[in-house]
């Protein structure tokens, strides 16, 4: 599916152009570069996503129809001085491409009989939310697809920076979606609004309410990484997060232009992860490991597929920023 059209507006009035953002910008500009951000610190960001025209309308009937589209208004991020290696001061075109792309999800699927295992609720995560955009624009998606249906729920989360909770929390209620965490004490179970959760990987999951235990049926993660230091970690987080069930999924999409070995580092660690066997849920005794499921690489501005590779022979920097690794785990250790 092509992306959808998105608008970008950044009001850069509100702070003074660092160095950096020129440097990057030049660079975007001189060599042709496609851009690994879309926003600065302080800058509003205005996204569209307008849904994909069935494929069995004629062409008469696309140009009768009206084709829905979720608007989103976000503030871009800062961090506290200290936590600047963070680098969450950014929406990044991976997350960006992750909006665009979401019905790569499948997420109605996990709505069917079959699906849902006995559950009623479906739980969706978003680590290193940063701005929110994936995460909230899901959440917009869902209130559609489900008419006013209680079967979902939407946790974004990030590293406990109090400027950075403060801004997803503001972007959740700028786009009008109502934050659980304000009702925590009246509710018994998940309700289809978006929970804002500090959470440092690796900590204990009880800060995820009921989900902590339970674990969540789909995570996902843009740009998270870039820091080979912290993949340990990351995984040992989806390993404690993702729901144990057979149709649970976690959806990473990592920037190409910091390398590829630093995304096959991550694959390597998760190859040889297990995890603990007494938290499996439906699956007795047995031990489950993740697994990669699925990975491929997308090109940033068309979509286009192809097979990921360790190693491309004549590659350049400026070739790996036009593409993007989308990874897939899932449990293996279930009876197909």
């Amino acid at each position: 599916m092509p992306p959808s059209d998105v608008s970008v507006s950044a009001d850069f009035s509100c702070k003074e152009e660092d160095p950096e953002d020129i440097f990057s910008t030049s660079l975007n500009t001189l060599y042709d570069y496609v851009p690994i951000t879309q926003s600065d610190a302080g800058t509003t960001f205005n996204y569209i996503y307008a849904e994909a025209v069935p494929e069995n309308l004629s062409s008469e009937e696309v140009k009768g129809s009206h084709i829905n589209t979720i608007q989103l208004k976000l503030s871009t991020p800062d961090t506290l001085a200290r936590n600047w290696e963070l680098h969450a001061s950014s929406i990044w075109t991976s997350a960006v491409f992750l909006a665009d792309h979401i019905s790569e999800l499948r997420i109605e699927e996990f709505f069917s009989p079959e699906m849902q295992n006995g559950t009623h609720i479906v739980e969706i995560l978003e680590l290193g939310a940063g701005a929110g955009l994936p995460g909230l624009l899901l959440s917009k998606y869902l209130e559609r697809l489900r008419n006013g249906k209680n079967d979902w729920s939407v946790t974004l989360s990030d590293y406990p920076d109090d400027l950075l909770i403060e801004n997803l929390r503001e972007n959740v209620h700028q786009n009008m979606v109502a934050d659980a965490v304000m009702n925590r004490s009246n509710i018994t179970e998940p309700v289809p609004r978006v929970y804002v959760t500090p959470y440092a990987w690796g900590s204990a999951t009880d800060v995820f309410l009921t989900s902590g235990e339970r674990g969540f049926d789909i995570i996902l993660a843009a740009d998270t990484l870039w820091n080979s230091s912290l993949h340990d970690i990351f995984v040992q987080t989806l390993g404690r997060l993702l729901r144990r069930t057979k149709s649970a999924r976690a959806h990473l999409v990592a920037g190409l232009h910091t390398g590829r070995h630093a995304i096959s580092r991550f694959l390597q660690i998760v190859s040889e992860t297990r995890s603990e066997p007494e938290r499996a849920q439906d699956t007795g005794s047995r031990l489950l490991t993740l697994r990669v499921l699925q990975i491929m690489e997308m090109e940033v501005e068309t979509g286009r597929k192809r097979k990921w590779k360790v190693d491309r022979e004549g590659e350049d920097y400026g070739d790996r920023r036009r593409w993007l690794a989308w990874i897939v785990l899932a449990w293996d250790g279930f009876l197909m």
